[in-house]
């Protein structure tokens, strides 16, 4: 009776997904093993939330929320987390990156990717300017962000991140036509980025 969003990812035979079912949020992890298993939750404390996962296999990353009142619809307090990957959640040791701004905890259509100690996150959700909308990239050992922006009366934009390697962002550009592309960007040309809050 759970949606299960983000869409599921493979992480070598572990599969990692988003479950959602207002107000619990949870990460979980399939494997042929053992089955269906939470991995980010926080038992019966429906106060906090996580959902939104990634992982290259060495890094994991997800959205967590906090401090969900009963008359709450989002969560008041939401931060990008990362640990070191397992599928063992004894393993799973949190650690805040830095804030998230748009509202939802609960996955979109569209997981981050992460690679060489990066993420890469849509970041397209609550804005009320299309140019605070576009792609997000976290470094995952400090929590330095960089944001490519849409541009100004262009119409579309940046939408799903693809992949992410030490020297490139790849990821879907919708143009003012209404074509998706493929876009990469270098990441050295993003500049010194900013600081976590």
């Amino acid at each position: 009776g759970a949606g299960a969003y983000s869409p599921p990812t493979w992480v070598g035979s572990t599969l990692l997904f988003a479950f959602e079912s207002f107000p619990k949020y949870r990460v979980r992890r399939w494997t042929e093993q053992d089955g269906s298993k939470e991995l980010v939750g926080f038992g019966s404390d429906t106060s906090k939330g996580a959902g939104f996962p990634g992982s290259d296999g060495k890094d994991l990353v997800w959205i967590q929320g906090e401090g969900l009142g009963p008359a709450d619809s989002v969560f008041p307090t939401r931060s990008i987390m990362t640990s070191v990957f397992s599928s063992d959640p004894a393993e799973i040791k949190a650690r805040r990156l830095r804030s998230w701004t748009p509202p939802p905890v609960g996955t979109p259509v569209v997981a981050p990717v992460v690679g060489c100690g990066k993420a890469a996150f849509p970041f397209l959700y609550g804005a009320t300017d299309p140019t605070d909308e576009g792609l997000l990239v976290v470094r995952l050992a400090d929590g330095v962000s960089w944001i490519l922006p849409n541009i100004a009366g262009v119409g579309g934009g940046w939408s799903a991140p693809i992949a992410i390697t030490c020297e490139e962002v790849f990821a879907m550009f919708r143009g003012p036509n209404g074509v998706d592309t493929i876009r990469r960007v270098r990441l050295d040309s993003l500049g010194p980025g900013e600081p976590p809050d």
